[in-house]
């Protein structure tokens, strides 16, 4: 369902501004920002109450709400989000002509593309869950994807570089060489201690990205070099958290940091995740996608 002065906004943006287009934020802020309001305000209708078996009852259909009105609609939040990326793989934008402020705004407009899907998911539970602590589980369910969906934000400039089938298997195989590695050092050199291995981690992601930098600076790109410069873009939202604690946040506690980043525990959506986790993760994209795509357009270095 497309009313007709959204089709000509959308015809306008593609004849005038092709890098708005391409990112259907027109489309997903209309039908997101629809969903929300129907359930924040008719959500509640969905949740049967009162419950006729007193306390016991209570909590049980809250936990069951809790299923039906946080974890499933999140659920399908993320698909939409995958099919999002999907349409994103399937333009054909030119961005060689940006500048790096250009890259940037960008990046934010995708970003902002992968908040607005999940727009439903909260006005939902907002609506639905009556349990305090049900609630906050969700708010904190939702941050832990957004932090890792900050990555969705760098992939339409790079996505037509890689075969879907690819992509898949970039992220499997990041998951093996990740659990080898761990199963070497904490299985076999009976490494302890979580700084340990996670400096263990961060020093192996760096020796990767600086290999890939300098091989896209020298412009000597080969298809591996393109999956392994994937598998760095896709991982930095779990290496930022480790940055945050050598800087001395988190009390310089390890786990506090990945806890409080991903969403495990603490405040949802504080001011210190959102800079911590999401703005610099996000400029550090911008510079990527710049250096990235610059780098993979034209293969052979400009005299």
């Amino acid at each position: 369902m497309k009313p007709e002065f959204l089709k000509k906004i959308d015809n306008y943006l593609l004849v005038n501004y092709p890098v708005i287009w391409q990112s259907r934020i027109l489309w997903v802020g209309t039908y997101s920002l629809a969903l929300f309001a129907l359930f924040y305000f008719f959500g509640d209708r969905f949740d049967y109450e009162p419950y006729e078996n007193g306390e016991f009852s209570y909590y049980y259909h809250e936990r069951q709400d809790r299923v039906m009105f946080g974890i499933l609609p999140l659920f399908l939040s993320i698909l939409t989000l995958f099919y999002w990326l999907y349409t994103q793989y399937q333009q054909k934008i030119d961005y060689s002509k940006l500048s790096l402020g250009g890259f940037t705004a960008t990046t934010l407009l995708n970003f902002a593309c992968v908040v607005l899907l999940f727009l439903p998911a909260i006005g939902l539970a907002y609506s639905t869950l009556d349990f305090p602590r049900n609630l906050e589980n969700t708010w904190l369910g939702i941050q832990t994807v957004v932090t890792l969906a900050t990555a969705a934000s760098i992939l339409p400039f790079i996505l037509r570089q890689y075969t879907i089938i690819e992509t898949v298997l970039v992220i499997f195989f990041g998951f093996v060489y990740c659990l080898g590695v761990a199963l070497v050092f904490a299985g076999i050199l009976e490494v302890k201690g979580d700084s340990v291995m996670v400096t263990i981690f961060v020093i192996n992601y760096l020796v990767f990205l600086g290999y890939v930098l300098v091989k896209f600076a020298n412009r000597e790109i080969t298809q591996n070099l393109k999956r392994l410069a994937l598998l760095c873009v896709l991982a930095l939202p779990l290496v930022v958290p480790a940055f945050t604690y050598y800087a001395g946040y988190y009390n310089y506690r390890i786990e506090r940091a990945y806890e409080y980043a991903l969403g495990f525990k603490g405040d949802p959506f504080t001011l210190k995740w959102m800079v911590l986790h999401v703005v610099t993760v996000l400029t550090t994209y911008s510079l990527l996608a710049y250096f990235m795509y610059r780098s993979m357009v034209f293969p052979v270095k400009r005299k």
